[in-house]
């Protein structure tokens, strides 16, 4: 008889702490933030305007927050009754000293409760790249201001901003900044994206690695190769142009979709090759002092496309042709990649540092610190090895 009483009792206080909804705020008033942009600010002064007062020995480190957040009612219905149709985003810019500072400096003109947990992208400007420690700039966001992991990061050539400024009518651009990272799977010309969590291991371990470029001209964005961030110096040192950073795809291994031209050694006519599988090995060696590397590469696929005229048989003299133009094509990309990052570069962005240390860790022990200068002096060998299993288009002629 005792036991109801009780039982009732915790039901209702059940009811008291489950059933309140005081504190709710509606969609339409939070302000969720999809887009990140960092850039050094302007010499013609900041773009929005504070009282706050920042040390004349600071000045030269001032940056531009912009940050890009929904309008969640634009998506709200269809055009109607002539009326012109909200923008989706608004883009909202502070400079300072201090990011989280400037962050907040932007919540003074803005009605909307700013909520940074729905970030998609980060964007780095070319200029603050190179200036600045983006270890700081990103442990920034590692820390606080509500950023999860999962953002991916870019580099953008120019300004960062601007990148936020580009899109379709009725489109976010930070939107668009994802859909375009997803193509990764049918071009080598894009890096696997990588996100906040990915650069923070590679920052903290003192690794060079790759950022994927963007550019914003004539009112169009696109991808356009590799930034490439120095391990020791956590700074953008260069770039990989669209056809270098292929070069390193297929060295790496990481091609998902691409399409490989060459000719024809006896026609000299195009020839189109589509890999469907694709292997790398990096297999490291060490004789006394030396360290040095052989890459074998093999792939087995189509030839998507050829000029040669349809009297010329489909005999394995022929096949054997595309086979090797599509080795020397492959060749060639790689060997100008790393033309770029051992010698000029001296930064290790494909990953052989990895495999020596997984083969001969006490080798990497002694070279870790200063692996880099190690790798511009190590001699990597690349072995190509291509089969043509299919074809597909001709010209019939």
């Amino acid at each position: 008889m005792i036991r109801y009483p009780r039982i009732l009792f915790l039901f209702l206080s059940f009811l008291l702490f489950a059933g309140g909804c005081w504190d709710k705020r509606e969609i339409e008033e939070l302000g969720f933030i999809v887009g990140i942009a960092l850039d050094k600010a302007s010499e013609e002064g900041p773009e929005e305007e504070t009282e706050e007062v920042v040390p004349r020995e600071h000045t030269k480190h001032l940056i531009t927050v912009t940050l890009q957040r929904v309008v969640p009612k634009a998506f709200a219905g269809g055009e109607g009754g002539g009326e012109k149709r909200e923008m989706p985003f608004i883009n909202r810019s502070a400079t300072g000293d201090s990011i989280p500072h400037s962050i907040r400096e932007l919540m003074l003109t803005d009605d909307r409760l700013a909520s940074g947990e729905h970030t998609k992208v980060l964007v780095f400007g070319e200029e603050l790249a190179r200036n600045m420690n983006m270890q700081h700039l990103t442990d920034r966001f590692l820390r606080g201001y509500e950023v999860r992991l999962s953002p991916i990061v870019l580099i953008a050539k120019g300004r960062a901003s601007d990148t936020l400024e580009v899109a379709d009518p009725g489109e976010i651009p930070a939107f668009k900044l994802i859909g375009i990272a997803d193509n990764e799977r049918k071009t080598a010309r894009l890096l696997p994206a990588m996100t906040l969590a990915k650069v923070s291991t590679k920052m903290s371990a003192n690794s060079s690695f790759l950022l994927q470029t963007a550019i914003a001209k004539d009112n169009k964005v696109k991808f356009a190769g590799g930034a490439v961030i120095k391990g020791s110096t956590k700074r953008l040192i260069g770039f990989l142009k669209e056809e270098e950073l292929k070069g390193l795809n297929w060295l790496t291994g990481r091609v998902k979709g691409d399409l490989v031209k060459g000719f024809d050694e006896k026609t000299h006519r195009l020839l189109v090759y589509e890999p469907q599988s694709i292997s790398s090995n990096i297999q490291p060696h060490v004789q006394g002092e030396k360290i040095f590397f052989d890459v074998e590469i093999e792939t087995e696929g189509t030839l998507y496309e050829d000029w040669i005229p349809a009297d010329t048989a489909f005999d394995n003299q022929f096949l054997k042709r595309v086979e090797r133009a599509t080795q020397r094509e492959i060749k060639r990309l790689a060997g100008q990649t790393l033309k770029k990052i051992q010698k000029q570069y001296k930064a290790d962005v494909a990953g052989f540092g990895d495999q020596l240390r997984i083969q001969y860790p006490r080798v990497w022990q002694k070279v870790k610190k200063d692996w880099d200068k190690e790798f511009s002096r190590a001699t990597v060998n690349v072995d190509v090895k291509v089969t043509v299993r299919d074809y597909q288009a001709r010209d019939g002629k």
